[in-house]
């Protein structure tokens, strides 16, 4: 009977147990398991003892509790920092990492909170289904009403330079610049035609004709006439001139 209950005693300890006891302080390359305890967190690796994927030294790795490769010992193999995975060309206590036992670290997601919503009031009324229509013609273009010209009032006046009553019979010329209009209007030549006849061509020429018809009185006779500007034009007396041979032609504007 003492034989057998030492024969079980015996074999529990040597059963799973990784060594190391309560020596192991869960450190890189340290005894771990359910005799010696869990692996640190992370470790501080510098130099050759870093693994594969660190780039800074020091560099820091997390560390998993894996079975070596060549033996039922477990140790504290570092992960790769780079891929989150272990690092399986490490070697601790000249033995690499078991990958059959190797755990994969999945990074946790970061939740990013959805914006709840917002609630748009739909239309109570019914939205048409059919297409619109669209209008094919030509959109007319509005023509721009011309201005009409701005008129000017020129009094034309025939004077007998030497005191006695100008004649019956006589012709005035009076010459004006073209480019800036005539004395032209919508209904002919625009002057006051009761004593005399009038003639334009619009050519830059107003020809004034005195035929006796009229009873002439006094040294001087006025003569109105509208002058129809050109857009942007602007007329001044100076501008006119007349030919009436021995009487005298003055302009006022």
């Amino acid at each position: 009977m003492m034989l057998l209950i030492a024969a079980v005693s015996a074999a529990a300890m040597s059963c799973g147990g990784g060594g190391g006891g309560a020596d192991s302080n869960g450190a890189l390359c340290e005894q771990c398991g359910d005799s010696d305890g869990p692996c640190q967190a992370t470790a501080v690796t510098t130099g050759d003892d870093r693994p594969s994927g660190c780039t800074t030294d020091p560099c820091t790795v997390q560390l998993r509790c894996v079975r070596k490769v060549d033996s039922g010992q477990r140790r504290c193999f570092p992960n790769n920092p780079s891929t989150g995975e272990l690092d399986f060309r490490y070697e601790c206590d000249g033995s690499q990492p078991i990958e059959s036992f190797a755990p994969t670290i999945t990074p946790t997601p970061t939740v990013t909170p959805t914006p709840e919503a917002t609630l748009t009031p739909s239309a109570t009324a019914p939205t048409p289904t059919g297409a619109t229509p669209t209008a094919t013609g030509v959109t007319p273009t509005a023509t721009p009403t011309p201005e009409e010209p701005e008129e000017v009032e020129v009094t034309i006046t025939i004077t007998e330079p030497t005191g006695t009553d100008v004649p019956a019979i006589f012709s005035v010329t009076v010459t004006y610049p073209a480019s800036k209009g005539s004395f032209i209007g919508p209904d002919g030549v625009d002057c006051d035609t009761a004593d005399f006849n009038v003639q334009d061509e619009g050519n830059g020429t107003l020809l004034l004709s005195f035929t006796g018809d009229a009873a002439l009185a006094g040294d001087s006779v006025d003569v109105d006439c509208t002058f129809h500007q050109t857009d942007g034009a602007s007329l001044t007396a100076s501008e006119l001139g007349g030919d009436a041979g021995t009487l005298r032609v003055t302009f006022d504007i």
